[in-house]
């Protein structure tokens, strides 16, 4: 005993004087799940939601707006199991987005296109409306199809039916319905134009042609061409009609026939730096009586080249800018020829928002210079630098990539090793960078719930002085953390760790207290054990003694050996010990002393029949006789001597 509370005492010691044994905030090992068997998990309520967001821009035909936020929820995480579905779902809606844009901006064509009896035109458009309309009812009952199937997936018809999700769910089918509502509004103002271009053939007006020619069919931006030509129906020359010129779809002048049916149209190429552009000349019909005589005419289309001068741009860009300093973009604009371009706006946009503009010198080189942001976060940017176009000249840009950073900053300090509770805490060190000290800069420290700032002076040292006071803390390691956080925007923060014993007056006293309780404990239990072990083995002796072979006198007759008690105890082991030799007599079983009581119990329950009872209640009182700090009454005694004489009439009574 005195040996283990030796060991016992030791290894307080050593738990004091041992970080390691002492600061144990968790377990050693984090359980952690298997990236390979982890699954994802999606929301059916934000899923529903967002595409009901998306299902009332469609309804409300806000094509553009829904279009983007599709292409946005494109990009979410999707579990794998759902993957499928979840982009087909996505896919559908998109492709619906689509083909409702087009039908939208086709039958509005249709529609203006009748009204100047343009019917060639749009009975073409009116087609094309038809397969629009027919497509978009089959990718609705595709969506709806793929509701049906997303909301199983996510279990949304198990939920109740006043949830969120439920309710979500609802909603978007009502949606579904608007969206059908939408088509067949669509389809019936498709029917009506249809009933439109069957009213104008049914008038079986009057054809009418015109001719176009260009001079030149080459011309620089901003120069002006002729157009010229005649209007006819069924050979004769319509006079005083409006003629209008389109380049590229796009009106660009008008002029009145003559009493010949011959217009003059003279137009300016616009500055659109394009290689090749189309002119059409159109007549529709704008009088009562026109309207009801004459269908539209239309030119053919010819092409006119478009010609420019190139410009080229050279820049030399930083490879790294740093957040409140400057930085310089330079470069050289020159034209087609290599010849350099003067007076030309140069533009630098830094993430697409311009931060600075100038123009060429007389050798078409430029110098940009320009602070970046002291709030530009730390990464890749996006730097354009574009060239205005200018009359004859193209406009020009180019794209390249700057890298923000920050000058890495050093944190130095010095911190005692061994701290006792309560005690005063000094802290000092130095931050410095590549550039330097670092002048006023925020200098946080933090242990044992305690925090100070102090800042740096010039030559970037600073000091601290921590009041620590008695806390429930532990003997152990603890980390003081100091970070530094420098003035300028262009230096970087830096921060530092660095492990402090710790011992804590009232803890330790507690835990010493706590810790000789413990032994005390230990020392009772070991000294009761030992008893109990004793007495349990004067018992199994006992035991061992009276279960063998009985010996013989000198006359050679068999006599027993005894072992007796004192005392109400021992009369109890007594009549355990009469019932006992009964039993064994009985049953052949032998209690031997590596047997307990409850044990041999165990063993001939099965064989006493009646006597099963009374030998249970009669070993109870002599295991609580053997084992139990209480002496036996002489009650217990009394209840000991009958069960024995109980056990003995039964087993009697039935061996007769």
């Amino acid at each position: 005993m005195k040996r283990i509370v030796a060991i016992l005492i030791l290894l307080l010691a050593v738990s004091f004087l041992s970080p390691v044994l002492l600061v144990k905030a968790g377990p050693t090992h984090i359980p952690h799940e298997d990236p390979s068997s982890a699954q994802s998990t999606m929301d059916p309520y934000s899923f529903l939601s967002q595409y009901a967001g998306i299902l009332s821009l469609i309804a409300n035909e806000q094509y553009d707006n829904a279009s983007k936020l599709t292409a946005q929820l494109s990009h979410i995480m999707v579990p794998p199991d759902l993957s499928y579905i979840i982009n087909r779902y996505n896919n559908i809606t998109q492709q619906l987005i689509g083909t409702l844009s087009d039908l939208q901006t086709t039958l509005d064509n249709a529609t203006s296109l009748l009204s100047q009896n343009r019917l060639n035109e749009a009975s073409q458009a009116l087609d094309n409306a038809g397969v629009l309309v027919a497509r978009a009812q089959i990718l609705l009952g595709d969506l709806q199809d793929a509701t049906t199937t997303v909301s199983q997936q996510l279990g949304v018809f198990a939920a109740p039916a006043q949830s969120n999700i439920k309710q979500s769910y609802d909603t978007l089918q009502g949606l579904l319905q608007k969206l059908n509502d939408l088509i067949n509004q669509y389809h019936l103002l498709l029917q009506s134009d249809n009933k439109q271009a069957d009213i104008i053939r049914a008038k079986q007006l009057d054809s009418t042609q015109l001719s176009l020619s260009l001079n030149p069919t080459a011309a620089f931006v901003g120069a002006t061409v002729t157009a010229s030509g005649v209007l006819t129906s069924v050979g004769q020359v319509l006079q005083n009609r409006v003629v209008t010129l389109l380049l590229d779809g796009t009106q660009v002048a008008s002029f009145n026939t003559n009493s010949n049916g011959q217009y003059f149209a003279v137009f300016s190429i616009p500055y659109n730096y394009v290689n090749k552009m189309t002119v059409q000349a159109l007549y529709a019909p704008t009088s009562s009586y026109d309207k009801e005589t004459y269908l539209a005419g239309l030119s053919t289309k010819i092409s006119i080249n478009i010609l420019f001068y190139q410009t080229y741009l050279n820049v030399t860009t930083p490879g790294v800018a740093y957040p409140g300093l400057n930085y310089t973009v330079s470069g050289a604009v020159t034209s087609q020829d290599g010849s350099p371009v003067n007076q030309r706006a140069v533009k630098l946009l830094f993430d697409e928002k311009a931060v600075g503009q100038i123009t060429t010198n007389q050798s078409g080189l430029f110098s940009i210079e320009t602070m970046l942001s002291p709030q530009a976060e730390v990464g890749v940017h996006s730097l354009t630098i574009s060239v205005d176009p200018e009359k004859l000249y193209a406009g020009v840009s180019k794209n390249t990539n700057l890298s923000v950073t920050q000058l890495t900053s050093k944190l130095n300090f010095n911190a005692p090793s061994f701290v006792f509770l309560p005690s005063t805490l000094h802290i000092s060190g130095t931050a410095n960078s590549a550039s330097g000290p670092l002048r006023n800069a925020l200098v946080t420290l933090e242990f044992a719930n305690v925090s100070d700032t102090v800042l740096t002076t010039d030559d970037g040292s600073f000091n601290s002085t921590m009041n620590i006071p008695l806390s429930t803390i532990f003997a152990g390691t603890q980390n003081i953390k100091v970070s530094v956080l420098p003035a300028e925007p262009w230096q970087g923060s830096a921060q530092k760790n660095v492990g402090i014993f710790v011992l804590n007056s009232v803890s330790t006293a507690i835990s010493l207290a706590a810790s000789f309780s413990i032994i005390g404990v230990l020392y009772l239990r070991f000294a009761k054990s030992k008893t109990k072990k004793n007495k349990e083995k004067l018992v199994q002796d006992y035991y061992s003694v009276a279960a063998q072979t009985p010996a013989t006198n000198d006359a050679g007759t068999p006599i027993k050996a005894e072992f007796k008690f004192e005392g109400v105890k021992g009369k109890v082991l007594e009549a355990y010990i009469k019932a006992l030799r009964s039993i064994e007599s009985l049953t052949g079983i032998t209690l031997n002393k590596d047997m307990t009581l409850r044990e041999f119990l165990h063993l001939t329950e099965h064989s006493l029949g009646n006597a099963v009872n009374p030998f249970t209640d009669l070993t109870l009182l002599a295991e609580r006789a053997l084992y139990s700090t209480h002496m036996p009454k002489e009650q217990d005694l009394l209840k000991a001597q009958s069960y024995a004489d109980e056990i003995g009439r039964i087993l009697n009574s039935e061996n007769k």
